[in-house]
């Protein structure tokens, strides 16, 4: 390894960059929150843990954790699956288009949006159900809280089961069909079974974002604490700092393992549909008794989420949607011309610094496991992937922790978010990379090398243009991640520098809902437009290009 690292400086040189990035910006926080988790008073000390473990209250919200991410993982998957089937095997023009578009668009919901579009319309002064239903309901709670966190990730899981539908063979159902099976058996017995490494990545994605989720809970959850909530609030109500590592330790675990295991999963547990071969068949429909079904609960689906979406910007321009439905620009004028506007600027620089920060450090990373015969280059994919697989939550803490002290004192200053914001993004772009090298022929690189070209001239000149479009999509959809991400940086934001997602958190707080239906409207104006832009540059759907 010395000799090859020796031939090759410029390697050796990302190799030990990369290396020091992984351990200062997501190591040595993470082992920071296990110190911090172990170091007592008068040494080694576990008692937060064995209290948090012990305790009646906090085994009731390890519970209701570990059931939210269950309850969302499945039902947001049988969600996206019927969005699967519907676009890419019933519904066709238009209505085909509309419905992948509304899947695709709580994508770019930032925190609190759903929720709170979800009090407006079905809260206890809702729209829809005061107003239009005449029914006092309350919103609050598991019930309020699973149905916001499946319409948020539904979309995750119909991204994966849209490009095992439509890459399925037709000669496989035709088969089975020739064979005397009905269109409803041919579904049960043969489509469904092809779509099996769906069903596993699908919900372990969604059962990690569901424990992660930090917003939805602070808003909409009430009475039911998680675990991420209580991680929050032991720090900015309780200022338990040990009680607030116990938390996020015991929510480290399933999430870090079921990631890891997800992954795993989609690496061994492959169906090959895709043969090479020629294929005269088509795609075949389920039947009326399947189709209308299907087409009737994404439609409504679809609707409902246009709804939510409307029910946001109607919020914006209103004094109080559902109680005082007069219009007003004061929401706006309080954003843009207020403290808002600060905000704004902030979160846009902080963003707009940290992503191509975190697609550099990515395609790096990426491109010492793709193309380096380094020792153990895949610990960089898989100690990468540890900034997406740790909730955002306990990333924050970590860096609260590791940075809140000399030599490496960070709180405050722009640095932390910046780090918090790459951290987490950096394995997007990494993996946006493996992929566009994956399918760059290495004999290009090999060329430019026999010719005399040295490593960063080979990477500058040849593999760089190569996978343009990839960085390009890693950078936009880092920028876009930054501007809406919360769990991350809710610990550590400071009067130094505001951050819109925590303005946010502020406004709702302080029950000026219409401010904070001002904020998530502006939001998503940006995110979209980053997606517009996306969209232009690549030609085809920005979110499912990012994804």
């Amino acid at each position: 390894m010395v000799r090859a690292l020796t031939r090759e400086p410029a390697v050796a040189l990302m190799a030990m960059g990369v290396t020091a990035g992984i351990a200062l910006t997501l190591l040595y926080p993470l082992a920071s929150v296990l110190g911090e988790l172990v170091a007592g008073e008068n040494g080694f000390d576990l008692t937060p843990l064995v209290r948090v473990l012990t305790s009646p209250v906090a085994r009731t919200t390890i519970g209701n954790t570990l059931l939210l991410g269950l309850l969302s993982g499945l039902l947001a998957t049988l969600v996206g699956l019927a969005f699967a089937l519907a676009t890419g095997r019933v519904a066709t023009g238009p209505l085909r288009t509309a419905l992948r578009y509304a899947a695709l668009l709580t994508l770019i919901a930032p925190p609190f949006a759903l929720a709170l579009a979800t009090i407006f319309l079905f809260g206890r002064q809702g729209l829809i159900t005061k107003h239009l239903l005449g029914m006092e309901v309350s919103v609050y709670g598991l019930a309020g809280l699973l149905f916001v966190q499946v319409v948020t990730f539904f979309p995750v899981a119909f991204l994966i089961f849209d490009g095992l539908v439509r890459h399925m063979d037709p000669a496989l159902e035709e088969a089975a069909g020739n064979l005397g099976a009905s269109r409803l058996r041919v579904m049960r017995t043969v489509t469904l079974p092809l779509l099996r490494p769906g069903f596993a990545a699908a919900f372990l994605i969604i059962f990690v974002e569901s424990l992660a989720d930090l917003a939805n809970p602070l808003l909409i959850g009430g009475d039911f604490n998680v675990l991420a909530s209580s991680t929050y609030l032991a720090i900015v109500g309780e200022y338990d700092t040990r009680k607030a590592v116990a938390y996020a330790f015991v929510l480290m675990l399933p999430s870090v393992i079921a990631y890891f295991v997800q992954r795993i999963w989609v690496e061994q547990a492959t169906v090959v549909t895709v043969t090479g071969r020629a294929s005269a068949g088509t795609l075949r429909g389920f039947g009326a008794g399947v189709s209308a079904p299907l087409l009737l609960g994404t439609s409504l689906v679809a609707v409902l989420v246009v709804l939510l979406y409307a029910a946001i910007i109607a919020g914006a321009f209103t004094q109080l949607l559902g109680i005082n439905n007069s219009l007003t620009l004061d929401n706006f004028r309080f954003v843009l011309f207020g403290i808002g506007s600060r905000a704004m600027s902030d979160t846009t620089f902080l963003a707009a610094v940290a992503a191509p920060l975190a697609t550099l450090f990515g395609f790096l990373a990426g491109w010492l496991v793709v193309r380096t015969r380094l020792p153990g280059r895949s610990a960089f994919d898989y100690l990468t992937m540890l900034g997406a697989a740790a909730p955002g939550i306990v990333l924050g803490l970590g860096l609260l922790l590791a940075f809140n002290h000399p030599p490496l004192l960070l709180s405050g200053t722009a640095a932390v978010f910046v780090i918090a914001f790459s951290i987490r993004t950096a394995p997007l772009a990494m993996r946006s990379s493996i992929a566009a090298l994956l399918q760059i022929d290495p004999q290009l690189e090999q060329a430019s090398a026999n010719l005399g070209a040295g490593t960063l001239t080979t990477l500058r000149r040849i593999t760089v243009p190569l996978v343009r479009g990839a960085l390009l999509s890693g950078l936009i959809f880092s920028f876009a991640r930054n501007m809406t991400a919360l769990s991350t940086i809710a610990l550590l934001v400071t009067p130094n520098w505001r951050i819109m997602t925590a303005q946010i958190l502020n406004e709702i707080d302080a029950q000026r809902l219409g401010s904070g239906a001002a904020y998530s409207t502006i939001l998503i104006v940006i995110v979209l437009s980053t997606v517009v832009l996306l969209r232009r540059l690549f030609g085809r759907s920005a979110l499912e290009l990012a994804a």
